[in-house]
This record gives C-alpha cells, structure tokens and sequence, in this order.
C-alpha cells in the first residue's frame, strides 16, 4: 500500500536544521528495519517542508511508522494512503 507524508519541521527540528540529512537517514534505516520501503524522500520550499513517499503493508504500519517519527520532535506529519492507476481502479469498483 502506498503513502505520501507531508511534513513540517517544528521548532526543535528548524533549531537542528543542520542536522535533517542525518535524521533522514536514520528514518529510512529505521523504516527498512519495519518492513516499509521508502521511495521518496524530499525537502521542499513552500508550505511544507518535506515530503515522503513510502510503501507499507498496511494503514496500522504507516502509522505506527509516522507517530514514531513524530515523537522524536523535529517534525509533524500528515500522511495519507495513495493510489495508483489499479489502485483506484479498485476503489471505483466499490462504488455502488
């Protein structure tokens, strides 16, 4: 199942700007080690700051993944399931 996480640092993680590549690879190693495999992981300028593009098995893992994140304080995230053309596909069909 695919996932797209918008991300916005928090005061600690701005004080620790020099720090967000490092973090960055900490998080896909911790990821890896949960089963989820991440495909993109990009800094942004604009409302958001960072954008994560990731696939897990499940909404309990990509979540659990995501508060693990947030806890450690350097950002806030809003995630939400993804789809792509078959994935959709699927969701139409439940359409009565």
């Amino acid at each position: 199942m695919k996932f797209i996480s918008l991300v916005k640092y928090t005061e600690q993680g701005l004080r620790d700007i020099q720090q967000t590549t490092s973090r960055a690879a900490a998080f896909r190693k911790c990821a890896k080690g949960a089963g989820i495999k991440i495909t993109e992981l990009l800094w942004l300028t604009g409302r958001f700051d960072g954008l994560i593009v990731f696939e897990a098995a499940d909404v309990e893992t990509a979540s659990a993944l995501m508060l693990q994140l947030s806890i450690l304080g350097n950002i806030n995230t809003e995630t939400m399931p993804a789809f792509d053309l078959a994935g959709m596909q699927q969701v139409l069909a439940k359409i009565e």
